[in-house]
Order: structure tokens, then sequence, then C-alpha cells
């Protein structure tokens, strides 16, 4: 398998909901049997808004060997400052 992106709501899905092609790589992927769903008239699965995949912004995932080339690393912690104007004017 060339693609590891995950289902996401960018993601297209054709053949009558049974591939869907990645929004990073373009790649045709099946869809697993279990996964399936027929897609309503505008293209959309009609399960669409009860998978948080689908139409959330954020989801976790327990990454599984496939997906891993490597062990896990420690999680690495970034510090951000806002100086945008309106937080300098607001004394933030």
């Amino acid at each position: 398998r060339r693609c590891r992106t995950y289902i996401n709501p960018f993601a297209v899905f054709c053949d009558g909901g049974r591939r869907w092609r990645c929004n990073n790589c373009l790649l045709l992927n099946d869809v697993p049997v279990d996964y399936y769903c027929a897609l309503d008239a505008n293209g959309q699965r009609r399960d669409k808004f009860e998978r948080p995949e689908l139409c959330q912004g954020t989801v976790e995932y327990v990454a599984t060997a496939e997906y891993m080339t490597r062990a896990p690393m420690p999680p690495a912690y970034v510090f951000v400052i806002d100086v945008s104007l309106s937080a300098c004017s607001s004394g933030l």
C-alpha cells in the first residue's frame, strides 16, 4: 500500500462509495467491506454525520504497527506566544 492517509472530511468517495480518493496523494483506495456506505445524490456518504472522522476537524487515532516506521517518540512541548496586535493592545 502506498497511501497511509486516514479517512478524513476531505476524502472524496467514488464508485458508489466503494472507493475513496486520498486528498493528500490523490490515490484511489478501496473501502473495507465493513466500512462501506452508499452515497447520496450529492456523492456524500449517507452516514457522514454519524462518523466523527468524516465530519469533525480533529479525531484521535491509535496508530497500528502497520503505520509506524519506528517506535513512538516521547511528547514534545511547543510554547506559543501570541504577539498579534490585538493581544499586545489588550495587555495579554
